[in-house]
């Protein structure tokens, strides 16, 4: 039996993953355009970027480079590194 943190991620579709990070940004209601930066589609303070990272890390399976700027990366490029 394999232990949890070995489970394959599941993958989302792009809308799921989307949806995952307004929620974990907070900003319920706000339709993201998947090629813009988030820190130019959104006014979010650091304690949400740090929620962000939290969604993507532990309930998403994204594994973050250290010196990723959540601001200047846009959904679609965070998609493509959760997708792999």
């Amino acid at each position: 039996m394999r232990a949890i943190s070995e489970a394959p991620k599941e993958l989302l579709s792009l809308a799921e993953f989307l949806s995952a990070v307004v929620a974990g940004l907070g900003a319920q209601g706000t339709e993201l355009d998947p090629d813009v930066p988030l820190g130019i589609q959104l006014s979010v303070d650091s304690a949400r970027m740090i929620e962000l990272a939290i969604v993507l890390e532990e309930e998403l399976g994204l594994d973050l480079p250290s010196d990723v700027d959540l601001r200047r990366s846009s959904p679609l490029e965070l998609y493509g590194a959760f997708a792999g």
